[in-house]
């Protein structure tokens, strides 16, 4: 006969760990399931990730957390009509946010029913008016109606009322890209980049940055080339600080016309020169302390730091992709320190800081 006998250190072990187990509640394991759960949802793996969330839900039945989050998978599936079953299930619960309203709402675009889903967008901004993101929504619904004024007030809205929230920026950009006041699409298109850095969607941003500027650059009127990225309207005000905001439009021309000067071929080397000239020129004149654009700001941040070239070359790579590799491999070293440095000195919004083109148009 074996007889087993355990020391009184390794009792006094497995005694703590079974009444620790036993304090680990189903709130508990729910959070963890859960956890894992959005976790993997974020992933792409909507269906493990619904598996998980079913078992938080079944631990903890009342937490809104893994009953939202079972919807958005099914979303993501296209499975239309169980999403709007399911969000339509908690939408008095006592922990709703913007975020359901927003689901829901494109939830019932997606279905082709767009005037309900608009509708769900408004009732949701009535209890959370301050929502950048159902403002997004409602710019984005009336874009597709090619509204593009009231897009855009959308769209800008949502950016007074959260300055870091990114796709406020990609839609008002894209807007302003397609406009004759395209300065405007310039300065939100590169803000978009700042706060959105690696996705399908900050190329694409690179590339229709890149190719706005070459576009513009490779205009010629008469005998001389004139840049006018911010239209040929320039409105005035009696109140000389309104007035101020309003030339700005046609002194970043100005600024412009000054530095693509000489310059005869537009690729993505000469174009991030011009970039960098164009800034120097900003700073000499006392634009930057006219004007206080956060965005110019931030670049006078990275042309102190030594990596301005870097950073012109990172926001136009997907337009000029041949060149960006090979000015890439000339200059990794030099990448490699702007990457570190832009990792650690992200540009910061707030309220106060935030870019408006209403007020300089």
């Amino acid at each position: 006969m074996n007889i087993r006998i355990f020391s009184p250190v390794l009792l006094i072990a497995l005694l703590i760990s079974s009444i620790l187990y036993a304090q680990v509640t189903d709130k508990d394991k729910a959070k963890w399931k859960g956890d894992e759960g959005m976790k993997l949802l974020n992933q792409g793996l909507f269906v493990e990730g619904m598996s998980f969330l079913r078992e938080a839900e079944d631990l903890d039945p009342d937490a809104y957390a893994y009953k939202f989050g079972i919807a958005y998978g099914n979303y993501f599936l296209m499975n239309y009509n169980k999403t709007a079953d399911l969000l339509t299930e908690i939408i008095n619960h006592k922990d709703v946010d913007d975020r359901l309203y927003e689901i829901l709402g494109n939830t019932y675009c997606m279905q082709g029913n767009y005037d309900k889903g608009y509708k769900t967008y408004e009732e949701g901004l009535k209890k959370f008016p301050n929502s950048s993101r159902l403002y997004l929504e409602k710019g984005v619904y009336m874009r597709n109606k090619e509204k593009y004024l009231q897009a855009l007030g959308f769209f800008e809205k949502g950016i007074e009322l959260d300055p870091n929230f990114a796709s406020n920026y990609f839609w008002a950009a894209n807007i302003f890209l397609h406009s004759d006041l395209r300065v405007f699409g310039l300065l939100y298109g590169e803000l978009f980049m700042n706060l959105e850095r690696n996705t399908e969607r900050t190329l694409e941003m690179s590339e229709m940055l890149y190719e706005t500027y070459v576009e513009e650059f490779e205009k010629e009127s008469n005998f001389e080339k004139m840049v006018t990225f911010g239209g040929k309207r320039l409105y005035t005000s009696d109140d000389p600080e309104e007035n101020k905001r309003l030339y700005f439009k046609a002194e970043f021309d100005y600024v412009m016309n000054e530095a693509i000067l000489g310059v005869k071929d537009y690729d993505i080397n000469t174009i991030s020169k011009i970039r960098s000239k164009f800034l120097s020129k900003y700073i000499e004149k006392g634009d930057d302390r006219t004007y206080h654009i956060a965005l110019f700001e931030y670049q006078k941040q990275i042309k102190e730091a030594g990596h301005l070239e870097a950073y012109n070359h990172w926001i136009l790579m997907k337009g000029d992709q041949q060149d960006f590799r090979e000015w890439y491999n000339n200059n990794k070293n030099k990448f490699d320190l702007f990457d570190i440095w832009f990792r650690e000195n992200k540009l910061q919004l707030d309220s106060a800081t935030a870019f408006q083109s209403k007020y300089y148009r």
